[in-house]
Formats: structure tokens, sequence, C-alpha cells
């Protein structure tokens, strides 16, 4: 029993703790296919259910046969969301009742081709996978469906964060990741079908990863190489914009790989994730020229990538203050913390501040005892505050070229979510360049650091459960 007490009251154990109960808070006050972007994910995990990996051609676009009832529901959904409805209603959820004749309904045998999105990985989908084809196994209602989905994602990405926890177990870091991993934005993403909570939770853990084996003297195993190679590339598969994220394996110091073997093991680091990368980019191109076009619609004709790189790299300023101006008319910093779900219910300001001030206390927090090290050097926080920062912008300039027309002075598409992986790396970067350090005994920081992150759970789903249901 003591043995217990003292797991739980771990970094790793506090975390599936908070994790848990608040993500199951989320999983259930938001309504069917609320979350951003979930009922294109949730189209694509159920049919990757039923076997299908890819669209079909039909009609000179791509589709994929899902029950005629689950897309009625989602055209609900869709007409609730965007009823326009003026003052405190709008965002609200218009009829409980209405949406639960559609949710108590098994899916029916008819179906209704749909454009589904399959530019992510199948990889992407594990979590909801599972549950979804278990809830079919189950003949679980669409209601059913749609929380089973949502409960094997979030348990997928609890599971992927405690091993990263539990890596930096007995470090400073370790509470770095833990505030990234509870960030209300994070959470509420870990709770919805999406792929966002698979790329935020591999991003967790390859950054654990990689300050692990920086701090230590001995050779990686091959099991380890393996491991670090894996998370490395399905991160990669994931979302392709954190390709950069991945190669922060491939800067580990000599003795980590042997000093025979250190060019050999760089190179496949560098080589498996970016080829896979590449082979899948090739293989969804088509998709995701159709997708783009129907998204954009009349628009599409005007986005030019080609054209718009080469006013990027001929107007560097220009983009320099397009960049800022987009920064702060999308309030990016915001969004980061907490802009949740498709009426995007941004938390309170305080919250924001409260969470960025804990993030750079965390950062900040005395010198980790490793640090001193001989494994440790100057490259080390200089690398991942680069990758980074370059993962930022890459994120930022490939949406301004395949969202925006050439020599727009907005980047349209970016949502401070993406930014999410990154945090640990930039902030974990800038905290050992500076010259300062926050002072605290382990025992305030145990107590501190979870009381602050529940604390802004709470509110975030209170308040988004006063605005969505008013």
């Amino acid at each position: 029993m003591k043995k217990m007490l003292h797991q739980v009251l771990q970094p790793h154990g506090m975390f599936v703790i908070i994790a848990l109960v608040f993500g199951l808070v989320f999983v259930r006050i938001v309504p069917p296919f609320w979350g951003i972007d979930e009922l294109t994910h949730f189209n694509r995990v159920y049919q990757l259910s039923t076997g299908q990996l890819e669209e079909h051609k039909v009609d000179g676009g791509y589709s994929s046969k899902l029950p005629a009832n689950l897309l009625a529901l989602e055209g609900y959904v869709y007409l609730d969301l965007t009823d326009g409805k003026p003052g405190p209603n709008r965002g609200e959820v218009d009829s409980v009742a209405v949406y639960n004749t559609y949710t108590d309904q098994h899916f029916s045998k008819a179906k209704q081709n749909y454009f589904v999105s399959g530019v992510y990985s199948p990889l992407a989908y594990t979590g909801p996978v599972i549950g979804t084809t278990l809830s079919r196994i189950l003949d679980f209602d669409i209601g059913q469906t749609i929380l089973m989905a949502r409960l094997f994602t979030l348990l997928l990405y609890i599971g992927i964060v405690y091993i990263a926890l539990r890596i930096l177990r007995g470090t400073k870091t370790v509470w770095l990741v833990f505030v990234v991993a509870l960030l209300p934005m994070t959470l509420f993403q870990a709770s919805i079908v999406n792929v966002d909570s698979m790329a935020i939770s591999l991003g967790l853990l390859l950054f654990s990863m990689v300050i692990y084996f920086w701090q230590r003297d001995k050779k990686l195993t091959r099991l380890e190489f393996i491991l670090l190679l894996l998370v490395a590339t399905v991160l990669s598969l994931t979302k392709p914009n954190y390709l950069l994220l991945s190669f922060a394996a491939a800067f580990l110091p000599a003795r980590n790989f042997g000093a025979n073997m250190a060019l050999r093991a760089r190179t496949i680091l560098v080589a498996i994730p970016l080829i896979a990368c590449g082979v899948w980019e090739i293989l969804t191109r088509h998709l995701s020229e159709s997708g783009l076009a129907q998204e954009l619609g009349a628009a599409a004709k005007h986005v030019k990538p080609f054209a718009q790189t080469k006013f990027i790299l001929i107007h560097p300023l220009q983009m320099i203050y397009y960049t800022a101006e987009s920064a702060y008319k999308n309030d990016w910093f915001s969004q980061t913390f907490g802009l949740l779900g498709w009426n995007y219910v941004l938390i309170p300001t305080a919250i924001i501040g409260l969470l960025f001030v804990t993030l750079c206390m965390v950062s900040l927090y005395d010198k980790d005892p490793k640090e001193k090290h001989a494994g440790m050097n100057r490259l080390q926080p200089k690398v991942l505050l680069g990758l980074g920062a370059l993962v930022s912008l890459s994120i930022l300039y490939v949406f301004y070229a395949t969202y925006s027309v050439v020599g727009s002075h907005t980047i349209n598409g970016v949502q401070g979510r993406y930014f999410i992986p990154a945090l640990p790396f930039i902030f974990y970067g800038l905290a050992k360049l500076v010259p300062m350090r926050v002072l605290m005994t382990e025992k305030t920081v145990r107590v501190l650091v979870p009381c602050i992150s529940i604390f802004a759970l709470i509110v975030s789903a209170a308040v988004y459960f006063r605005v969505t249901y008013g």
C-alpha cells in the first residue's frame, strides 16, 4: 500500500489520475463531432474499422461508403454549429434531444458516398480505430461508438505520456512534460477523435527519450535504438509537419551509438523517418489536392504553392511582418493553451497567463543535478530549441503556401494546437540558455504544479460546459 501510494504521488502517477478524470469529463461533455475536425477524423476511423485503408475514385473525386444515418447526424451537427445564432446562444447546442434521436440509432445498412480524408497514416488513428472496431463487434449504437472511439484515443494518449514521464522520473525536466501534457488544449484534443493526440504524445515521448539518452554515458542497446527509431518514424507519419522534431534523435552524442557506428546510426535516424514520410506524402498527394480543392472552393485556383514559396524567399521582411500580424490577429498564443472545440471556447485569459508562467517556472526550475554530468554540453539546448523553432516556422509557411493566395497578408489554416508538440523542445532550450533559475524545493513543485494543472482544467471544463449547454 505504501509503495502504491508512493507511485501515485510521482509525476507519472499524478498525471494518469488527473488526465483520466478530466479526460473522461471532456469525453462525456463534448457533443458528438464538436471537437475540431472530429467529424472528418471519425469518418476516417470508421472507414479503417471496416478494413478499408483508402478511398475509391468516384465521379472524379475520392470517397468512401458510410452509413446514411451517420451522415445525417453529421449534417445536423454542421447546421447546429453554423446556425449563426446571435448573442450568447452562438456555439450552443440547440437540442440535446435531437442529438439523442441520432446517437441512439445503430449504424444503418444503407450507405452513401462521402469524401473521407485519408491523408493521415492509419497509425495516427490506432486508439480510436481499436475503440470503433470493438464497438462494431459489440453492435453499439452511434453514440456509444463515438464515446468508445474517444475513450481509446484518451487511453492511448495517457499510456504514451505515462511512459515519457517514467523515462524522466527522478529528473526536474519531468515537470515540463507534465505541464505540457495537461494543458487544457492538450487534454481536450486527447479526449476527442483526432490525430493531434498521437502527435503530441509521441512528441513528448521523443523529447523524453532524447533527454534521457543525452544525459547518460551508456551506449544505446539494440532495442533502445529500434524504439527510438520507431517513435521518430511514427511521429513523422502521424503529421509530417513534425518530421524535423524526429531529427533530434540524430543529434545524440557519439557515445550513445559507439564511435564507429555514430555516422551510420545518425544516417538511419534521419533517413528512415524522411523516406517513410516522403513515400506516404507521394501516395496521398492526390487526396491532399482533392481535399484542399474541396475545402477552399473557388479560392483553390489562386493557391499556388510554388509561386507562394518564391514569394516567401523573395520577400523575407514582408513575411516576418505578415507572420507577426497573423499571430496577433489569430491569437495563436492563447489558442495553444485552450481554444476548445468547433464552437471555439477560449479559456479565461487569467488561466492562460497562469499556465504560461507555470511553463516558464518548471523550465527554469533550478538546475537538474544530471546537467553537471559529463554527457551534458552547450549543444543540446541549442539543438532542441532550433528544431522546435524550425518546426513552428515550417507549420506557418507550409500553411501559407498551401492555404493562402499568393502574396496574402494572412497565414490561413494555422491553429495554436499545432505548436504543442514543439513546446517542450522550445521551453527546454530557452531555459538552458538564459542565465536564470527558479529555486524551489521538490516538495513545493510536487504540490504546486499539479494543483495549478487541476485548477486550470476545472475552470476550462466549466467554461466549456457553460458555453456549450448554456
